[in-house]
Order: structure tokens, then C-alpha cells, then sequence
């Protein structure tokens, strides 16, 4: 982590001059962005969102030209949430981060958040969601953002579609955290070719600016871990679990939450390679499971037989032991790149790199008062270089805090109050 310390306290003073919000009552507690994105915000800390907003659990049919195995079945329609005000407000879409599902527990705190601000909200999984994958991504081989970004599009179009008669919307805004505020630049930046939606405000939470960088890192996390050989994850989990396990019978807790979390981390104080360890587990099980998703809908070989129908009764333990050993990068390599290459013979792997950046579509952000940004110094997704990148991507319209980790202080009042301001601000490019 020495590499991220030194990158925050080069850029700090550059930081400076991007705030876009008082941090003077900020204090969030944790200064380690491992730690922090593993614990999450204390409840003391925690800003005050309605408890029932009405939120109503959707599906849309699974796309006419697709058809998902029988193994599968419980992913044909695409599920989805809205939380509708009972008055005339804007509406945001809001997109879920890498294999994250529209009723993770980031997306139930963003969707409580923005309907306190006066917002309908529509929540939607990830592209790289297995849901969204068997449903909605018409190659079902996610990871190209501006592929992804069209499928999320008709998604968003056949949502509304749906809601004429049930909500009164004057205007629309489309948000997301992690891979989701990426893809939401992306949603933006297709939308401005078709003229459909016209959004009002593009807001990015803790976005990775190249996808191929930040799933590098996590990789990296377990990869170059003394866990990442054979048995080591096993052996993590046990030593983890088996603290966890001491500290909650010892302290007076009832259930797993942020602030048991908090407590277990300043009595263990894990080392640093255990955090990233820890995280590179926890991406490596999200990623395996859009990987043999993936594998199968798009019928590639990579990892379950292409010539095999994937059935109810079929069992996945013969490819559980590969999934394990399968990290992103051999995703793009030998799954994504050659379909890819198959659709677009004079593709290369460095364009379709550069294609799932932000880079990409730069032009469409610099200057253009729609979008936004909150994040934090220190997350850890991002590679060197890249946060000074988005203070000059977004200069004058960031809203940057000075630790956190990667959403770790997702939930903190003054993190939730910023996502707020920053989607309050209209503007038109």
C-alpha cells in the first residue's frame, strides 16, 4: 500500500483545489483503504435515510432473441426495483457495480438516498450481474462498456416504457458506483448519439477509470498474496472467520454489521496483505461467478463444454476447482478478446483495453456541466495516475474525500449528503 500512500500525498495539494465540499466535520474513522473498504462506515457515522420508501421488486421478459438454458431458468426475466414519489420529480437510474445485483446492500442505501432528495429511483444490476447476463446482455460477454452501456440503454428504455401512467417524470439522471459510475458515463455518452433519455445529470461514484487497470489490482490482491497459492484462500477464511467468531461471542452483538466489523478490526489489526486478500477473494467469487455465466450463454468452451445443454440437474462442482484459478485477466484473454475478435476481426486487445476507459469517451465528460463525481483519495481501485486524471476530468464539478477506501464510507452523512448536492446540480451541455 506504500503506492497508494505516496500517490495521495503527492496529489493532496491538487486535491485542494477540487473539493467541492466542507470535510471540516468529516471524520470518517479509518485511514487504511484496505480496511476501510472491508468494514464499511460505524452506524454513528451513518447518514439518516427513510426506512420505507415503497420500493416495488420488477422483472422485464428476457429479450426476444435470447433463450436461457433450463440450468438458467431462474435468471429469464430481468429483475429490477423502482421506488416511485407520490408527486412530479426527476427520475435516476442507478447501475450496480462489478457482479453486483440492483438489491445489493450499496444499492439499497443509494436508492433511499436519492428518493430523500426527491428523486424516483430505478435500481438495475450489473452487466457483469448473471441476472442482467442471461436477460438483457445480448452477447452475454461482459466488459466492453460501450456494449454493455447499449444493453443497459434498452433496459432503461423498456423501464420506462413500463412506467407511463404510474409515475408523472420531468426529467431524467443516470448514476452509479465502482464499474456502475463507469458504465453510467458510458449510458450517457450513448444516449447523446440517440438523443433518447437527454439526461440531466451523470453522477459516478468511486468509478474505475480503465476497467483493465482496476481488475488488475484486484486480481493482484490475491494473485500476490502469500493466500494466493494453492490452499491459501481456505486457509485465510479459516484464520479470518475463526477471529470473527472469538470477537462476536465475546462482545455484545447480535449480528454481523459495520460496527461489529469495525470492532474486530482494531482489536485483530490485520495485516495488510490479509485485507487484500481478503478483497481478492471476495472479487475473484463475484468474477467466477459472471465468468461460468458468461461461458455458458455465450457457448465459448472456456470453462463448461459448448456442445453440452446446461440442464436443472447439472452439476457445476466439476468446474468449481478451474473458476477458482480463473482471475480477470485470463477472462479477457481467453473469453472476451476471442469473442470479441469474432465479431470484429481487425479488433485488437489494446483497443478494446482503451475502449473500457473513460479515456474513450473524454470528449463526451471534460466540461460538461451534466456530470459529476464523488470518490475518495485513496481508493484503491484505482491505478497510478488516475486519480489526477479525474480531478482534471472533472475539474470544478468533484466532490473528492480524503479516505475511504473503494466505498467504504459509501453510507458516512457527509458522503451521502455530497452524492445528493452533486445530483441536485443540473446543467446542460
Amino acid at each position: 500500500m506504500a503506492r497508494i500512500s505516496g500517490i495521495t500525498g503527492i496529489i493532496i495539494i491538487g486535491i485542494l483545489f477540487t473539493f467541492r465540499a466542507s470535510f471540516a466535520d468529516y471524520n470518517y474513522p479509518i485511514n487504511n483503504p484496505l480496511a476501510a473498504t472491508i468494514v464499511g462506515t460505524p452506524s454513528t457515522m451513518k447518514g439518516i435515510l427513510p426506512s420505507d420508501i415503497g420500493v416495488q421488486e420488477r422483472t422485464l421478459p428476457i429479450l426476444a432473441e435470447k433463450k436461457a438454458p433450463d440450468g438458467l431458468w431462474y435468471n429469464r426475466d430481468l429483475k429490477y426495483s423502482v421506488a416511485l414519489q407520490d408527486n412530479k420529480a426527476p427520475l435516476v437510474f442507478v447501475i450496480a457495480g462489478t457482479g453486483a445485483s440492483y438489491s445489493s446492500q450499496k444499492m439499497k442505501v443509494l436508492q433511499k438516498n436519492f428518493y430523500k432528495a426527491g428523486y424516483h429511483v430505478v435500481n438495475i444490476s450489473s452487466p457483469s450481474h448473471s441476472n442482467f447476463i442471461v436477460s438483457a446482455s445480448q452477447g452475454s460477454v461482459p466488459g466492453n462498456l460501450w456494449i454493455d452501456a447499449i444493453d443497459l440503454h434498452k433496459v432503461m428504455v423498456r423501464i420506462q416504457q413500463t412506467l407511463i401512467g404510474q409515475a408523472d417524470i420531468n426529467g431524467y439522471s443516470v448514476s452509479g458506483y465502482s464499474l456502475g459510475g463507469s458504465h453510467a458515463a458510458f449510458v450517457s455518452a450513448y444516449d447523446s448519439q440517440v438523443k433518447h433519455f437527454n439526461f440531466q445529470k451523470v453522477l459516478l461514484i468511486n468509478p474505475a477509470v480503465n476497467l483493465y487497470n482496476s481488475t488488475a489490482i484486484l486480481d493482484g490482491m490475491l494473485d500476490n498474496s502469500p493466500y494466493g497459492s494453492e490452499g491459501g484462500v481456505e486457509r485465510l477464511l479459516s484464520e479470518v472467520f475463526e477471529t470473527i467468531v472469538e470477537s462476536f461471542e465475546r462482545e455484545d452483538f447480535t449480528e454481523f454489521s459495520e460496527d461489529f466489523l469495525y470492532l474486530a478490526y482494531k482489536e485483530k489489526r490485520p495485516t495488510n496483505a490479509e485485507m487484500a486478500a481478503l478483497i481478492g477473494v471476495s472479487f475473484r467469487l463475484s468474477a467466477s461467478n459472471m465468468i461460468f455465466t458468461s461461458d455458458v450463454m455465450s457457448k465459448s468452451g472456456f470453462i463448461y463444454p459448448k456442445d453440452e445443454e446446461f440442464g436443472v440437474t447439472t452439476s457445476t462442482t466439476p468446474y468449481l476447482g478451474r473458476l477458482a484459478t480463473v482471475n480477470f485477466k485470463t477472462y479477457i484473454s481467453d473469453l472476451f478478446f476471442p469473442h470479441f475478435k469474432s465479431l470484429y476481426p481487425e479488433i485488437t486487445l489494446q483497443k478494446l483495453i482503451f475502449g473500457s476507459s473513460l479515456n474513450a469517451i473524454e470528449n463526451h465528460i471534460r466540461g460538461n456541466p451534466k456530470f459529476s463525481l464523488v470518490t475518495n483519495a485513496d481508493d484503491i481501485i484505482l491505478a497510478p495516475g488516475e486519480l489526477s486524471y479525474l480531478q482534471s476530468l472533472f475539474a470544478g464539478r468533484a466532490w473528492i474525500f480524503p479516505n475511504g477506501g473503494h466505498c467504504g464510507n459509501l453510507e458516512h452523512k457527509d458522503v451521502l449528503e455530497a452524492i445528493s448536492s452533486a445530483l441536485r446540480t443540473t446543467g446542460k451541455s
